[in-house]
């Protein structure tokens, strides 16, 4: 079986060069330091020790976004115990856990009910086990503060009861608490891990050391789709501390893309030594050709220039038509169109990618920070041949995912290498190598077009993208013309004549999820399109765009999914409340709105800016307001949503892959430079939880603030920024043409 029942244990230690030691006995079981009473297991995530420590496993990858607090505080609140009894390990990937994955906001959203579950079935065990040794009903008894409390002041801890609780059978019928009883969810909680990483003790992947273990650099192919001609590898081996020399063969190990629909590996020559300097000395001197004759010769201006190109002609395919468009726009009373443009973006984690694996025996052992184990598992399987029994995933906490974690090339990479070499090996990518061989955000052009009646009403609205898509690069569904364009996104339900079309380009770039995935690209486009609209209309901003989605209700979208209009309308009111909106601003000085539902939350953000007569842009407030349902911790969520908006702030203001010759030349934070500290601006957040599902908040900051920022900078100065990044486009002889809306 695989997860927390295996013969061996991991034990981690730390060396005196800061690294996480891994070694391996088989003596004690799981979890367990000798000399250690055995803990007993009353969940494969809940632990009790013959001392009252208890122990919550954390079931979900841990990448930056506070699922080692959050998650497990949701168990603690239901097994009442005070969160200081608790200590938290990351679980392993485990057969007998559902959902152990990071990815589009729905930690929480999947995990909030099992672990809820979870935590309450064990605390009903432990009440039944205390009943039963005095005799009395489980109702007599209370649990709190990880003892159970019965008649006549009799109280028992949860140490003392765990062994015989877990041989009573699991409840089937589990009541959770009322929120109103909480005593945990909704607190402000640090982060588990925010100790050892204030003091640089090592967590992550990257500080992994399995003894013997060589470190591998990978020289990859100068342009997509090139591969490999051949090699001479005598300089190299003669490196001193080189050790071996592979050539990396996708073909050999199923090909570019595996199952389930992710990518597998690419071409390469991977040089394995004792050290990574060793390793990238030896790269360096490798002698390669190769094969270009089915390499890409994309670049920038030519993928834009094609995504123009197809916004003019006739689309691939149109995945809704409400009503009428073409007689709505007919009988409009006015038009408008606007073209807006998107770069392609680098996730750029601050831990590159890497990976350590173990291939012995028949068996596989991985030390990663991945999104995405449960897959990786499987594709470690197809790739190695092994059964999934036979396969073990050690989590470890990774230094930003953002998307490019939850694809599995990299740890493939280890895993096939290990093989190859007979020991164990790490794989690490350069900075070069994390942008040059990315998934990214996709690049896009939108064409957006609306007919307005006399009052300035929406009767008429089109939505056209071009662009290559993410299901067409990564091989899903069997779509060659895969489309990015969402159905569910506004305003589908909004307005009763609605087309939204797609234009598929080719193109060989590797594209995949981003931060917020293709909401970041819809929704600069029709937010700063509804700004447009509201000047056209007259109109201040936030009215209009509470006037455009009217009152309060449930509006149906697509199907049978129906969107709670009051929720948005409450952040919408919030927002404005909380910057003062409408008061009068210096010359110069503009604020910026954009709102809308992202990853399972609800949004609204407004950006105050600052633009000099010489177009220097100051960005110096941010104001959002939240509705994700309950909190759980109250500090991780703010500093999720702060994050998300200083990240979403720095690639708005300077970031895009640039592309020659078929392969990214934006390689490094000097040619892609995210936000810095002093971009940083004063950032206000509330929460207004209305109802009682918990909803994702990983993701929901980003998608607003390149509208809001670009809709200020209109208000400041009058001209309208649809291209991104903005860069200089506000400089003196770089700024577009002010827009007339006379």
């Amino acid at each position: 079986m695989q997860g927390l029942d295996r013969r061996t244990f991991l034990m981690l230690a730390v060396a005196s060069g800061g690294s996480l030691v891994i070694g391996f006995r088989g003596a004690a079981a799981d979890g367990q330091a000798e000399g250690q009473a055995i803990a007993t297991e009353l969940h494969p995530l809940i632990r009790i020790a013959p001392d009252n420590r208890v122990t919550i496993f954390a079931k979900n990858p841990e990448i930056g976004q506070g699922a080692r607090t959050s998650l497990p505080m949701v168990v603690a609140e239901e097994l009442e115990v005070d969160w200081e009894q608790v200590e938290v390990i990351q679980a392993p990937l485990d057969a007998r856990l559902d959902n152990q994955f990071a990815g589009g906001s729905l930690g929480l959203l999947f995990g909030f009910k099992p672990l809820s579950e979870a935590g309450a079935a064990a605390r009903m065990m432990l009440v039944a086990a205390a009943a039963a040794r005095w005799q009395v009903e489980p109702a007599a008894c209370l649990a709190r503060s990880g003892r159970v409390l019965g008649p006549g002041d009799r109280s028992l801890s949860y140490g003392e009861l765990a062994a015989e609780a877990a041989r009573l059978p699991v409840p089937v019928d589990i009541p959770l608490k009322s929120p109103g009883d909480y005593r945990i969810i909704g607190t402000a909680r640090p982060d588990v891990d925010g100790t050892r990483i204030v003091r640089g003790e090592p967590l992550y992947a990257l500080d992994v050391r399995v003894p013997g273990a060589l470190t591998a650099v990978i020289a990859r192919a100068p342009s997509w789709g090139a591969t490999l001609g051949s090699v001479e590898t005598a300089r190299a081996r003669a490196v001193s501390g080189v050790v071996d020399v592979v050539v990396i063969d996708p073909a050999a190990a199923g090909g570019r893309l595996i199952a389930p629909n992710l990518p597998g590996l690419r071409p390469g020559v991977a040089v394995l030594a004792t050290d990574t300097w060793a390793a990238l000395q030896g790269c360096d001197a490798l002698e390669i050709e190769w094969d270009l004759s089915r390499a890409s010769v994309e670049n920038t201006a030519g993928i834009l220039g094609a995504f123009h190109q197809a916004l003019a002609g006739e689309p691939t395919v149109v995945p809704r038509s409400d009503g009428d468009f073409d007689a709505a726009l007919a009988a409009a009373n006015r038009t408008h169109t606007a073209d807006y443009e998107l770069p392609f973006l680098a996730h750029v984690p601050m831990e590159p990618l890497n990976a350590t694996a173990s291939v012995a025996d028949g068996h596989c052992e991985l030390w990663v920070g991945t999104q995405n184990p449960e897959d990786l598992s499987k594709c470690v399987e197809q790739v190695l041949g092994l059964p999934p029994e036979r396969i073990e995933i050690h989590m470890m906490r990774s230094g930003g995912g953002f998307g490019r974690r939850y694809y599995p090339d990299f740890a493939i990479e280890a895993a096939w290498l290990s093989r190859a070499a007979g020991r164990p090996v790490k794989v690490v990518w350069t900075r070069e190598d994390d942008i040059r061989y990315d998934f990214y955000r996709p690049a896009a052009a939108f064409s957006l077009q609306a007919g307005l009646d006399a009052a300035g009403k929406v009767t008429a609205w089109r939505t056209r993208l071009a662009n290559g898509s993410r299901s067409t690069c990564l091989g899903r569904d069997d779509a060659p013309n895969g489309t990015e364009l969402d159905e569910y996104a506004f305003p589908s339900g909004f307005v009763p004549n609605l087309r939204m079309e797609y234009c598929s380009v080719a193109s060989q770039a590797p594209v995949g999820q981003w931060r917020g995935v293709a909401a970041t690209k819809t929704m600069f486009a029709v937010s700063s399109f509804i700004d447009e609209l509201a000047v056209l209309a007259g109109m201040d901003p936030i009215d209009y765009f509470l006037q455009f989605i009217g009152p309060d209700r449930r509006q149906p979208v697509v199907g049978d999914y129906a969107l709670d209009v009051a929720r948005i309308r409450a952040v919408t009111r919030r927002v404005a409340e909380m910057c003062g909106w409408g008061a009068p601003l210096p010359r110069g000085v503009g604020r910026g709105f954009a709102a809308g539902y992202c990853s399972t939350a609800f949004i609204a953000e407004v950006v105050e800016v600052t633009v000099a007569t010489d177009g220097a842009l100051d960005v110096g407030r941010v104001w959002a307001a939240v509705d994700c349902g309950p909190v759980i911790n109250a500090s991780g969520a703010r500093g999720q949503v702060e994050g998300s908006i200083i990240d979403a702030l720095g690639v708005t203001l300077r970031c895009s892959v640039d592309v020659s010759a078929g392969i990214a030349v934006s390689d490094n934070f000097d040619t892609y430079p995210i936000a810095h500290i002093g971009d940083t601006p004063d950032i206000a957040v509330d929460f207004i939880g209305t109802d009682a599902r918990v909803r994702g908040l990983g993701e929901c900051g980003v998608p607003p603030l390149a509208p809001a920022l670009c809709n200020a900078i209109f208000a400041a100065t009058g001209l309208r920024i649809r291209r991104l990044p903005i860069g200089d486009q506000l400089r003196p002889g770089k700024a577009p043409t002010r827009q007339d809306f006379s």
